[in-house]
């Protein structure tokens, strides 16, 4: 439980900065990209241990679950969103750290929040799904 908390976020707050808000809104965008993303990998890295200790305990139960399909689905998705931020508008940000947020970068923080939200939804709903 803490990983996905320290997870979403971490997430959630480089996203708010991406879009100008939040509590880090003051904050150079690069400052706060450098300390939250070797955060989130290590978060990821426990969560990615414990969700597969945790499937093999249940793995028939979650492979015929529907929430499990759209969370493993779910995650994917998150995680091509992350790659294609990584090698796009990310590598540019020196350019436009002290302009506007690229709206392609506005975007990847819009589809990010809203992938986190439903992948914690839909693992809230293997239990009961």
């Amino acid at each position: 439980m803490l990983g996905i908390v320290v997870l979403v976020g971490t997430s959630v707050l480089l996203d708010l900065r991406l879009l100008g808000r939040g509590i880090l809104r003051d904050q150079r965008i690069s400052q706060v990209a450098s300390r939250a993303i070797p955060v989130m990998w290590i978060s990821f890295g426990v969560m990615f241990i414990t969700g597969t200790l945790m499937f093999m305990s249940e793995a028939t139960r979650c492979y015929d679950s529907m929430s499990f399909r759209a969370k493993i689905a779910l995650l994917l998705a998150v995680g091509i969103n992350a790659m294609v931020f990584q090698l796009g508008p990310y590598r540019k940000i020196a350019g436009w750290e002290n302009a506007v947020t690229p709206a392609s970068a506005r975007t990847a923080a819009w589809v990010s929040m809203v992938l986190w939200v439903c992948i914690v939804i839909a693992g809230r709903g293997i239990a009961y799904w």
